[in-house]
């Protein structure tokens, strides 16, 4: 049997969990970041805001869904102000 495919949820929440990893990008507990609390609901928020405003394909990985977030923000970045 085929497994079945996360809940929006269930893979926002991976998602966030690998964004904030200890060691990688978004890690709230990086030297530097004064208010770790503060900074995980930074992005937290901003994964929901691009979750909604950008369709999903249905069976995406936390893994595609956190990558694809990462290009954005990245991509957010480079835009002129």
């Amino acid at each position: 049997m085929a497994d079945k495919p996360m809940s929006t949820t269930k893979t926002k929440a991976e998602a966030l969990r690998i964004l904030t990893a200890a060691g990688e990008r978004n890690d709230p507990f990086a030297e530097g970041v004064e208010n770790p609390d503060w900074w995980l609901q930074i992005v937290k928020e901003s994964l929901d805001i691009f979750v909604a405003q950008n369709t999903q394909p249905a069976g995406q990985s936390p893994e595609e869904l956190a990558e694809a977030f990462l290009r954005h923000m990245d991509e957010f970045k480079r835009r002129p102000r």
